[in-house]
């Protein structure tokens, strides 16, 4: 019985830890393409592509249109928030109801969001981001602090992510140009 229990703990601990990072590629040898990066976006474990659409992102998050509160100088811009918490927005500037630009940014209140790119989100570590995406990391110190940045330009992609060590990645830029 005691076995039966440890195993059925294990299986329920194990579940408990699978990550909303969807499915991981290697990076491809030759760099990504446009196409290969962009299909690996993903919310939650649906792979959505980049551009997504707002549809897509309303399966999660609560999207708000901007300028309701911002004025027309935000027209086609909408916040996103999860979990009661504003953690970044998008852009439909053709008002396709796709989004080809979209920012994420953690803060203390909230530093995770179910967008990841090949696995890496919202307080990501510096090695995960490195082995996931496989791009020279950039650092700096500011204020005693190891600054970390990615920068990726694949055809019309353009991923742009920033972290630090004790919080991880902190920020996720994406532009579909």
């Amino acid at each position: 019985m005691k076995k039966v229990l440890a195993a059925l703990t294990a299986a329920v601990m194990l579940a408990g830890c699978s990550s909303s990072a969807g499915k991981i590629i290697p990076v491809p040898e030759g760099g990504w393409t446009a196409e290969e990066l962009a299909a690996q976006v993903y919310i939650g474990e649906k792979s959505v592509g980049f551009p997504c659409t707002l549809d897509e992102l309303r399966e999660q998050f609560e999207v708000a249109d901007a300028s309701l509160t911002m004025g027309d100088s935000f027209k086609n811009s909408y916040f996103l928030r999860y979990n009661g918490e504003s953690v970044g927005n998008v852009i439909d500037s053709d008002n396709d109801g796709k989004a080809e630009k979209l920012s994420l940014l953690g803060t203390d209140k909230q530093n995770s969001a179910p967008i990841t790119v090949n696995g890496v989100g919202l307080g990501s570590k510096e090695q995960e981001l490195s082995e996931r995406l496989g791009s020279k990391i950039g650092h700096t110190d500011a204020e005693g602090e190891t600054i970390f940045s990615l920068s990726l330009s694949a055809g019309g992609l353009i991923l742009v992510i920033t972290g630090n060590e004790k919080n991880g990645v902190k920020l996720i830029y994406i532009d579909s140009r």
